[in-house]
């Protein structure tokens, strides 16, 4: 959440409204991000769709080839229409990249609640409600099958990326 006075007049548009919600193999797309770090902060490279839901740990990915470097994960992918498609998560090379798409994350904001953060059609809770929402990444503790007890990311297998508590 940023929280700064007229940071932007204008909010994302999301790719949610569309039929189908997959974005074709081929869609040129524009990865705006922090390649390196801050040393390539806000760059843009291109690249396209090439592969529609890879499954990588269980978990669904679209794969692009958009450049992206160690410090691009977190930027966002873009149409040429400027519309939100996916945000880089992994990657294995500086043309193979995996990117949680738009339509897993919808499925992730409906499943906790937080429509709101993608779809602002919706009334968006004041600030003092935002506040008192759990955070993502929040570690519980389970016993283990020879009984310790071991602590885990809630949401690890939806969100892999997310930095794991020890």
């Amino acid at each position: 959440m940023v929280r700064a006075k007229n940071y932007g007049k204008s909010s994302a548009k999301f790719y949610l409204n569309k039929e189908p919600k997959i974005t074709p193999i081929g869609t040129p797309l524009y990865h705006v991000g922090s390649l390196l770090g801050q040393m390539g902060a806000n760059s843009m490279t291109t690249g396209i769709i090439s592969q529609i839901g890879r499954i990588h740990n269980k978990v669904e990915f679209d794969q692009t080839t958009v450049t992206a470097f160690p410090g691009s994960s977190g930027g966002g992918v873009f149409l040429q229409t400027g519309e939100y498609v996916g945000m880089i998560a992994r990657g294995a090379g500086e043309g193979f990249n995996l990117m949680v798409p738009i339509r897993r994350m919808e499925r992730w904001a409906k499943k906790h609640d937080i429509l709101w953060a993608l779809n602002s059609n919706l009334k968006t809770p004041s600030i003092e409600e935002i506040l008192k929402l759990p955070i993502e990444n929040q570690s519980k503790v389970e016993d283990s099958e020879n009984g310790d007890k071991k602590s885990i990311s809630e949401n690890f297998q939806e969100f892999p990326f997310l930095i794991k508590h020890h």
